[in-house]
C-alpha cells in the first residue's frame, strides 16, 4: 500500500505537476490539507497556504485556499481531474 501511495505521489509530481514541486511539498499539501464541517452547508479549511496551493488554486481555479467552503465547493474539488501544468 505504502508503494502504491508513493507511485501515485511521484506520478502526480512528474506528470501533472511537471516536476516544479518536489515529493515533500506534494507530502506537505496531503497531510495538511484539512477541512472541518461546521454545519450541514458550511466548511472550514484550516490548511495552511503553501506555494503548491497558490499554483494549483491559480491554474485549476480550486477554491484550496478560501478559508470557508460550501458543500459545492469541497465536491469540487473532490471529483476534480487534473491536466498537466502548462
Amino acid at each position: 500500500m505504502c508503494y502504491a501511495a508513493v507511485l501515485l505521489e511521484r506520478i502526480f509530481q512528474i506528470l501533472i505537476l511537471k516536476d516544479r514541486f518536489s515529493a515533500h511539498a506534494i507530502s506537505e499539501l496531503i497531510r495538511n490539507f484539512n477541512v472541518i464541517q461546521t454545519n450541514r452547508l458550511q466548511y472550514v479549511n484550516t490548511g495552511t497556504r503553501t506555494p503548491l496551493i497558490e499554483e494549483m488554486c491559480k491554474y485549476y481555479s480550486l477554491p484550496l485556499n478560501n478559508y470557508f467552503l460550501t458543500k459545492g465547493q469541497i465536491k469540487k474539488v473532490l471529483g476534480y481531474r487534473f491536466t498537466p501544468l502548462p
